[in-house]
């Protein structure tokens, strides 16, 4: 089956994500990548298993909130707000380790790391539907972290 990506995500759906209304110097760079994410994902040897997870309805709409999402974390890092960090000291706190699920043996904080993406992904897709459940290890999600990365 192919897989129809739709067009480019533009300004006013990125923007539709952000906790602010006019756009900032710096949204034109993060929706420059999050095109690039929402293109690396959807071309995925393994973006058919998107389908069983997202609508096949608003499958593009969806998988460009997934791309914003995503290139959401990577504007956290680079602008250092910090949300990914705070989240990520939380867990440390309450569970003694990063993330759920995820080896994070190698973690470099404050730099991109691929258990990051695969946490992100698994999260988002068990939280956009609730027909299927989507186990956290798994090929499908480690693929498509490392693609992304």
């Amino acid at each position: 089956m192919v897989i129809k990506l739709g067009s480019n995500i533009y300004l006013k759906s990125w923007l539709a994500l952000k906790p602010y209304e006019k756009q900032a110097p710096t949204d034109k760079y993060y929706l420059k990548i999050c095109n690039k994410v929402k293109r690396v994902v959807g071309k995925s040897l393994l973006s058919s298993m998107f389908l069983v997870y997202l609508s096949r309805e608003s499958f593009s709409e969806e998988l460009n909130i997934l791309a914003c999402f995503l290139t959401s974390y990577f504007e956290d890092l680079i602008s250092q707000t910090n949300l990914w960090l705070a989240f990520i000291k939380k867990h440390q706190a309450m569970y003694g380790k990063l993330l759920p699920f995820y080896n994070t043996e190698a973690y470099k904080e404050g730099e991109i790391n691929q258990p990051n993406f695969c946490f992100l992904i698994w999260y988002f897709l068990n939280t956009i539907q609730d027909e299927n459940y989507l186990e956290p290890i798994n090929k499908f999600i480690t693929d498509t972290a490392q693609k992304v990365m």
